[in-house]
Order: C-alpha cells, then structure tokens, then sequence
C-alpha cells in the first residue's frame, strides 16, 4: 500500500520520540517492517504541501537496520553534551575577543585599571582556570 497523507496519523501513532533525542534537527527514524532497514522522516519539508509526492520526498534511508543505527546513535553526543560544548565555544570566544582588546593596549593603559605590566592576563582571567596561551 503506498503512503498517503491520509496514512500519516497512523503513522504518527507509532514512532517513538526518545529515539530522536540525540538529532540535531526535528524528525522521526523509523523501522521499515518489510526489510528492517531504518528510515529518516523530516517532518519540516511536509511544510512544502500535502501530496503524496512531499510526504514520499520526506523518507530517506538512514541505516540498514536497528544495530547499526544504535552504534551511530551511542557514538552521537546527547544534548547536553551538543549544550556544554555550545557553552565553552561561546564563552572562549567571549575571552578571546576580551583578550584582544586587553592585548592591544599599552602597558600604561592596563596600568590604568591596575594591571600589572606582567601578568595582567591572569590578573584578569586566571581565576577562569583555562589556559589563556591557546587563545
């Protein structure tokens, strides 16, 4: 039996979203009951219309089954790992963007803010505990 949109409710009905939850994108990985293999199913490109066409173009193979989907998946970082990794690039741009301000002025002018003419960048950011010679 060909999908139909008509068919999309019942298929909804059976997907499991704890799956996904390691996806950088919104979707459903579902298993092909016929040959075990694991299909993708984006729900954002069903938003180009209601067709058999878009709800086809919508699936594409993703892995030839549940074993080899699972070593993937345990391989993928969890959200909050995707989270803590967003957070330290954020905040070492944040520094590294501060450590050049602080690096293109004159000794006298940190000496301003009570810099000493050595050591000033872990006067400033030692405390942060991160090796400011990589930035």
């Amino acid at each position: 039996m060909p999908w139909t949109i008509a068919r999309a409710a019942d298929w909804l009905d059976w997907y499991d979203p704890q799956a996904t939850h390691r996806r950088k994108n919104p979707g459903h990985d579902c298993v092909d009951i016929e040959n075990g293999k694991i299909i993708y199913g984006d729900e954002e490109s069903l938003a180009d219309g209601p067709s058999d066409r878009v709800w086809k173009r919508s699936f594409r193979p993703d892995a030839l089954g549940l074993a080899a989907w699972f070593e993937r998946w345990l391989e993928t970082q969890s959200s909050e790992e995707h989270f803590q990794e967003q957070m330290k690039a954020g905040m070492n741009a944040a520094l590294t963007a501060s450590l050049k301000y602080w690096r293109a002025r004159t000794p006298e002018e940190r000496a301003a803010f009570g810099l000493p003419e050595e050591g000033w960048e872990e006067a400033l950011f030692g405390h942060l505990g991160i090796d400011l010679s990589k930035l």
